[in-house]
This record gives structure tokens, C-alpha cells and sequence, in this order.
């Protein structure tokens, strides 16, 4: 279905509200309803059930005590039955949402500790070592809101209280290279914010900087200015991939299982008021392909959008 972003004005008997409904298209190929009713004291609480209909149209009933209503929402049209109830009213709900594709990327991330290593190598670092990382996108595919992010690329440098993988709370600084204007830029921020938000933490700056990406393979190479260095190869034999066992962290802001490389050189030297660090010459890095969507995140909204569910509560 072609997304949407639809506010229905509804009439109801003896009151009047509004219904908004959006189709949040990184939730999945399902179109969602929003729609919190505000009911008076002692009614029953309604519920949305949709009727699946035609792949263009989906039908939702709205149920509940002495009412009913019938919407059905189109890619260029939106009817609605008389609402037959004076127990009903609806406030507008508002959505600020980023709609992005997928969006592809070559991926290198860097940890301040050893990700692939024996029990006890890494059993040391855990407390003392892990609490920083570099994170480096280069985009090659995709949109946000009808922006092409193609050539943007996105750094981001993380530092925590404690080792990463703990959940620590943590701070980070970030430099995008867009390439395509301000108009990508401002798209790959928003898309950067909504992706991955979650994994970086506050973001204390945000700078247009040049950002050198290379990617040959699984050698790598990323600078930014004399802040960022990061170059290397993945581990040649690929007992990374193997040997599970020895395998303690994933990537922060990519998918599970990428290959695991060693550094020439890594090193931050500090900015925004984060700390400078250096780890080099250890299993310390991911790089890969980044492949990944919005995950049903909404940008300006503090729980994302709700997963697709047979009858969604009010």
C-alpha cells in the first residue's frame, strides 16, 4: 500500500473529535491505526479490528458500547460511516515520523575491547576496557523522505560509564559527509537519530565534516580530520565466523555476525568532551555490509510505533 498520513475529522452524536490514521511503513508492509478514545466513565473500552480486504484498501471497525463506525482507508481516498454513538470521542493524535526504505551501507565499527578473543583475555578487559567505540557508515542506498542518501556518510564516536555491552549509559559525537547538500544532510541525521538513537545514546555535537571511507573487501579504512583513524583487515582465516565460542560482542549499530578485523590503527582523539582512547593490533573491529529499516521507529515520538497485532487496544 502507498503510505499514507491521514487526519479524519468524524462526527459523533452529542460530541466531536478526531480520528488520525497513519500508515507507519517501517513497522512492516501492514498499515497501522492510531486512534486513543476517550470514553466516559463505566463504558466499555473500544477496540480497531481490521477486516483484511483488497491489497489497496483495509478496513477497520471501530467497536464498541452502543457504537460502531466503518473507515476504510485508501492511498487517495478516506469515506467514514456516521459514527451512531454519543460515548465516542477521539483526540487527534499526532505523528512525527521519518519514512525511509532500506537503507544500504558499508560498515566498520571499532570497541576499545578485544570482541573476539579467549574467555579469559577478554574476562579482563570486561570492567576496565569496552567503554568506547567508533561507528562508521558509508551509504550507499537508500532514502528518508524522499531524500537519496547514496554518498553520505555518517561517523559516530561513543563513550560510556562502563563496558558497552552492559547497557551503560553513554554519550557520543557525530560527523556526517553529505555530499548531496543540506538536504541530505539534515535526511541523514534524521535517519541516523531514528536508527540508531537507542545504541548511541546523547548526542553532545553534530558536524558537516569531510569523512575518508574506504572499503576494499574486508580491509578497511576511515578517517575524519586528525579526530577519527581506523584502518585494518578482517581476520584472513575467518575463525571469527567459526569459532562462536570465542566470539563475546555484537556490532552496535549493525546486524549480528559480521566478520571481525584487526586494526593497524584506531584511534579518537578526543572531542565534544568525550575522552580520547586507542586500541590497536587486537580483535577489535566489525566490518561488513549494513542492511537495515527504521524498525518501526517514529522520530519525535518516545515508544516508536506498536507492531501489527489482529486488534489493536485503545
Amino acid at each position: 500500500m502507498k503510505a499514507i498520513l491521514i487526519a479524519l475529522s468524524v462526527a459523533a452524536v452529542g460530541s466531536a473529535g478526531a480520528l488520525t490514521a497513519f500508515d507507519c511503513d517501517r513497522c512492516g508492509s501492514e498499515p497501522l491505526i492510531a486512534c486513543p478514545l476517550l470514553l466516559p466513565e463505566g463504558s466499555a473500552a473500544p477496540t480497531l479490528a481490521p477486516a483484511r480486504g483488497p491489497s489497496s484498501a483495509v478496513t477497520f471497525e471501530v467497536v464498541g458500547e452502543r457504537a460502531s463506525a466503518g473507515v476504510e482507508l485508501r492511498a487517495d481516498t478516506v469515506r467514514a460511516d456516521t459514527v451512531r454513538a454519543d460515548t465516542v470521542r477521539a483526540d487527534t493524535v499526532r505523528a512525527d515520523t521519518v519514512r525511509a526504505d532500506t537503507v544500504r551501507a558499508d560498515y566498520v565499527e571499532a570497541r576499545s575491547a578485544s570482541v573476539f578473543a579467549g574467555a579469559c583475555h577478554v574476562a579482563s578487559e570486561a570492567d576496565s576496557q569496552g567503554r568506547q567505540a567508533l561507528m562508521a557508515w558509508s551509504i550507499t542506498e537508500g532514502t528518508v523522505d524522499g531524500v537519496d542518501l547514496a554518498g553520505a556518510r555518517v561517523v559516530a564516536a561513543v563513550s560510556g560509564r562502563e563496558n558497552l555491552a552492559t547497557g551503560a549509559e553513554r554519550q557520543c559525537a557525530v560527523w556526517i559527509d553529505a555530499p548531496g547538500g543540506e538536504a541530505q544532510f539534515e535526511a541523514a541525521r534524521a535517519w541516523f537519530d531514528a536508527a540508531h538513537g537507542e545504541a548511541v545514546g546523547s548526542v553532545r555535537s553534530v558536524q558537516a565534516q569531510p569523512v575518508s571511507f574506504e572499503r576494499d573487501g574486508n580491509a578497511f579504512a576511515v578517517q575524519v580530520g586528525d579526530v577519527i583513524r581506523l584502518a585494518g583487515d578482517a581476520i584472513a582465516d575467518g575463525s571469527c565466523c567459526s569459532m562462536q565460542e570465542h566470539r563475546w560482542y555484537e556490532p552496535l549499530g549493525a546486524d549480528a555476525g559480521l566478520p571481525v578485523g584487526v586494526p593497524e590503527t584506531c584511534s579518537f582523539a578526543g572531542a565534544a568532551g568525550l575522552p580520547s582512547w586507542r586500541y590497536e593490533g587486537q580483535n577489535n573491529v566489525f566490518v561488513g555490509e549494513y542492511v537495515g529499516q527504521l524498525a518501526g521507529r517514529c522520530a519525535g515520538t518516545s515508544e516508536g510505533c506498536q507492531p501489527w497485532s489482529d486488534t489493536l487496544d485503545t
